[in-house]
């Protein structure tokens, strides 16, 4: 067998019966040696449970048929505790209009679920197709591995967190014609509230300028944050362009 694991852990195995029953938490094992993991291994691709010389690969769920745009359910199968590998293509990231919107995965008895975000039609995807494992407890609760979703649009990109964390970033241009001024930015998309931090800078402007970005309009909205430009030196007729950067919450 070729291959090999770094610092593998030591395994011992059921001689009798090859391979105990149970998941094994790394992705290889030695197939020379049944007494140790530290012998040449091979290579899982799929995590593996073994029973005797079984394996049962996870089972692959796909909560989508296509694009939605609406708020969508979906509810795994009954048989509980399981665990499931959940694959979503990254064109149905996106809503057929619309959005941004949630894919909600959970089981009929509506305990713990995850949630996955469907962002708004016209967005691109930049992560690729959405793959992680799920465990359903005895109890139907659904309890999710780590993913994220990195994607872009007009007004900037943002990454999106299993967890619900969210980091948004962008560049945004208006004319200027005081040395104070108004300005909403809209964001690359909405967080789930205005509880957010938020920083703005001036990036360049087409007549040098010293400009800064304060809050002093209000509360900002989850899908913009409302600033006032004060223009320190140089000229207040110019286009200037804001750097600005968000952190908060997706859900």
């Amino acid at each position: 067998m070729s291959g090999a694991i770094n610092n593998p852990p030591a395994v011992p195995l059921d001689k009798g019966n090859q391979f105990q029953k149970g998941f094994f938490p790394f992705d290889a094992f030695s197939a020379d040696d049944p007494n140790t993991a530290s012998a040449p291994a091979l290579t899982l691709k799929t995590p593996w449970k073994f029973s005797a010389l079984q394996y049962t690969p996870l089972q692959v769920v796909a909560p989508l048929s296509g694009k939605i745009g609406v708020n969508t359910t979906y509810n795994l199968p009954t048989t509980y505790p399981a665990q499931y590998r959940i694959y979503i293509p990254a064109a149905d990231l996106v809503a057929s209009s619309g959005g941004p919107f949630t894919l909600t995965i959970q089981t009929p008895a509506a305990g713990a679920s995850v949630k996955v975000p469907i962002n708004a039609s016209g967005d691109t995807i930049l992560s690729g197709d959405l793959l992680f494992d799920v465990y359903v407890d005895g109890s139907g609760n659904v309890i999710s591995g780590p993913w994220q979703i990195s994607g872009s649009n007009s007004n900037g990109n943002y990454t999106q967190f299993a967890e619900g964390t969210m980091i948004a970033r962008g560049l945004y241009s208006y004319t200027r014609t005081a040395t104070y001024q108004n300005v909403s930015i809209p964001l690359s998309t909405n967080f789930s509230d205005a509880n957010y931090s938020s920083s703005v800078k001036q990036w360049s402007a087409s007549v040098g300028s010293a400009a800064f970005a304060y809050n002093d309009t209000g509360t900002n909205t989850k899908s913009a944050i409302n600033v006032t430009m004060w223009v320190q030196t140089g000229s207040t007729s110019c286009t200037a362009t804001l750097d600005w950067i968000a952190i908060g919450r997706w859900k």
